[in-house]
């Protein structure tokens, strides 16, 4: 991300030690960050402020300390109820800021040092338990609003860490300064986390090992009954439970590739028919079950599926495979199976490759996308010409305006798509959500479909008014259905359904070249485009009539699929 990244806090205790942290972990990663700080313990006119600024921040923190909240905790006047009330009101002010801020919320942090007996309903005792109370509300209300709020989770931080990592007792009283550096730094990783997984581009494909990864033992030697799988055993339930983290993954729209030096129909066995065994065959994208070396099986696993080799996950157990996908394509994450395989649970998760916002229909039907590509390779042998397989596919599209329920596949499209994207703009959903509400920005969405089943939400067009023109402002496709004709259905159909409501002579574009779309970069002269005045000679424009695109006869114009 090449712009500068503005985080807004909004705080009431001395929160610039975690925003320190932030900007040298998101330099880390590439992120520039710029972190701007609001006064003490005046929440609700720093979100009023904000709510009218003409450049609203990307992020706003709003964190709070319990300790000055509402008066204070340790007030005699101090009551929960206001401390809801309050609390309520400051919900109610970041629900009013514009749709381009997102919100990070932080959950209070509970008192480690309670009273006996413990009474939640108590006047007095019950001060020890307002945390939870007002956690439960902010819970509640990021969750009611995914889109455009996230949970900063403090308060399972400062469990994890324990007391002596967390709390400062002594800078806490002096500077308003209540956190170690331990907790600072973990706080920070959280934020950064976030940031990474909204602006940076996602892992999309985890390529398992099977022997040793998947199941203890060697299926080929042991044979299927003597395999190390189990719910409940040491250590078979081990490799259970990361087959369990795997299925998570692939809930959330990741490819489960098998590469494996093995007999293949002893994989598959184990797969189809161990009790045991949860990942099936169904949830595999695909395979490279051989013995051939894995470097080679990953790099046509990368072709077949059209995916570069920086959004894989390989894991293996074999430290001489692990070393040789790292020497061989450096860009591959590779996670090695640990020794100590208690240790293997979880390790998806907290390697944080994965995370996601947001996870919609079209996460959990991808891997049939890719799984019904096998019966288009195979229709495709069949053909000598390309004109004859695609007519032979029989596709279909269906073109229709962004609405507000397809904001998180758009901006996935946005986020993830790098082969054929013109411009790379890489929209949110608060942005997206920002153009629904803008009358010079008009959206649309394409759905394909073919003999062989629907291919999803894959393709995206955004155009700008411009006087007398229109800007094509965004222009990408899924790698999934690139080469078919798709393009030139979304691009003419789009500009025809633009007709109605706005008037134009000419059309203008840019490409915007990255490390990876150069496969599009000749397309605005393919479509009659010419290069306009610029600099570096990536701004086209053409009039209507001189355009030469018009949408595809081998595909029928669906109104519902």
């Amino acid at each position: 991300m090449a712009a500068e990244l503005t985080i807004q806090f909004v705080r009431n205790y001395t929160a610039e030690p975690i925003g320190d942290g932030v900007r040298e972990s998101g330099q880390a990663i590439g992120l520039s960050i710029k972190t701007a700080f609001g006064a003490y313990d005046n929440l609700g006119a720093e979100i009023a402020t904000l709510s009218s600024s003409a450049e609203p921040p990307a992020i706003v923190i709003v964190t709070v300390d319990l300790d000055y909240f509402s008066g204070g905790i340790f007030s005699p006047r101090w009551t929960l109820a206001q401390a809801v009330d309050d609390l309520n009101a400051l919900l109610a002010a970041i629900d009013a800021l514009p749709p381009q801020s997102f919100v990070l919320l932080s959950t209070f942090i509970p008192a480690f040092r309670t009273s006996l007996p413990w009474a939640p309903e108590h006047p007095v005792l019950g001060r020890d338990a307002a945390a939870f109370e007002l956690n439960r509300i902010i819970r509640d209300f990021v969750a009611q609003r995914t889109n455009r709020c996230g949970l900063l989770d403090f308060e399972r931080i400062a469990a994890r860490l324990g007391e002596a990592a967390t709390v400062d007792r002594r800078f806490g009283l002096m500077m308003k300064s209540p956190f170690k550096p331990e907790f600072v730094a973990a706080a920070a990783a959280e934020i950064v986390r976030f940031l990474k997984c909204r602006y940076l581009p996602p892992k999309k494909v985890l390529i398992l090992d099977c022997d040793n990864t998947l199941w203890g033992g060697v299926a080929g030697e042991a044979g299927l009954e003597n395999i190390e799988l189990d719910p409940y055993e040491y250590p078979g339930i081990a490799y259970y439970r990361f087959q369990s983290e795997v299925l998570t993954v692939a809930e959330k729209g990741v490819l489960i590739c098998l590469c494996s030096k093995n007999d293949e129909a002893q994989v598959w066995e184990v797969l189809d028919k161990h009790p045991h065994c949860i990942l099936r065959r169904d949830k595999i994208a695909a395979a490279r079950i051989n013995w051939a070396d894995k470097a080679t099986n990953l790099k046509e696993l990368a072709l077949e599926l059209n995916l570069s080799l920086d959004s894989m996950v390989f894991v293996d157990d074999n430290p001489a495979e692990c070393e040789l996908v790292r020497s061989m394509f450096p860009e591959v994450t590779v996670i090695q199976v640990p020794a100590k395989i208690y240790e293997f649970p979880g390790i998806l998760a907290g390697s944080g490759l994965f995370d996601r916002l947001s996870v919609n229909q079209e996460d959990k039907d991808r891997v049939k996308y890719y799984q019904a590509e096998k019966g288009r390779r195979e229709l495709q042998t069949r053909h000598i010409d390309a004109e004859g397989f695609l007519r032979d596919l029989k596709m279909k599209a269906e073109i229709r305006p962004v609405q507000k329920s397809d904001l998180s596949r758009v901006s996935q499209l946005c986020q993830r798509t790098n082969q054929f994207n013109l411009t790379s703009r890489r929209y949110t959903e608060s942005d997206l959500a920002a153009f629904l509400n803008d009358p010079g920005v008009k959206m649309f969405l394409l759905q394909a479909e073919d003999r062989f089943g629907p291919m999803g939400q894959s393709g995206l067009i955004i155009f700008r008014q411009a006087g007398e023109a229109v800007e094509v402002d965004t222009f990408l496709m899924s790698c999934r259905i690139i080469g078919r004709m798709f393009d030139r259905a979304l691009f003419s159909q789009g500009l025809n359904l633009l007709g109605p409501s706005w008037t134009f002579k000419e059309v203008r574009a840019s490409f915007l070249p990255t490390a990876k779309n150069s496969i599009v970069a000749g397309l605005w002269k393919d479509y009659g485009f010419s290069p306009a005045s610029s600099a570096n000679g990536e701004s086209f424009a053409c009039a209507v009539p001189d355009l030469k695109v018009s949408f595809p006869k081998i595909i029928q114009l669906e109104q519902h699929l």
